[in-house]
């Protein structure tokens, strides 16, 4: 099976692998992607694997920063390639998209603390000021439910 390499801008809305390639900036697809790091059946591969899309993207990146680590710089007669700086650009955004992704996955899941985080009313928090004033929340009583005063 032949390698492809696609990226259409136009698609990125439907289209994962051109979601994934502009988000990873591995778009130079012409010459038969000999310019890209992945392939799309790896980006759908990961894609596929991982629920979280945030996470799929730090795989992907992950994926091309072990690639990268296999290669060397080379020097000789006066020619030289440097090729730690491709890898350390790849290697931030590694860095960059696994905490994305952590930070995705962590993140509450109930609706309430999650749009109370969202709240620009109240400065992003779950409590607000005032909320100890209600009626219904009553202060912690200096007697036990027996009538006998808490030590």
């Amino acid at each position: 099976m032949a390698r492809t390499y696609t990226y259409h801008p136009e698609e990125m809305l439907i289209n994962p692998i051109s979601r994934a390639r502009f988000e990873l900036g591995d778009t130079l697809v012409e010459d038969g992607g000999s310019a890209c790091m992945l392939c799309d059946a790896e980006i759908m591969f990961v894609i596929n694997d991982n629920k979280n899309w945030k996470m799929a993207m730090y795989k992907l990146a992950e994926s091309v920063c072990m690639r990268l680590s296999l290669e060397t710089d080379w020097t000789d007669d006066g020619a030289s390639f440097s090729l730690n700086q491709r890898a350390e650009r790849w290697m931030k955004l590694r860095d960059k998209l696994q905490a994305e992704a952590f930070t995705h996955s962590s993140a509450p899941k109930s609706g309430a603390v999650r749009d109370s985080l969202r709240n620009p009313t109240d400065g992003g928090h779950m409590f607000r000021s005032g909320m100890m004033q209600s009626p219904y929340v009553q202060p912690p009583s200096a007697y036990n439910t027996l009538g006998g005063v808490l030590p």
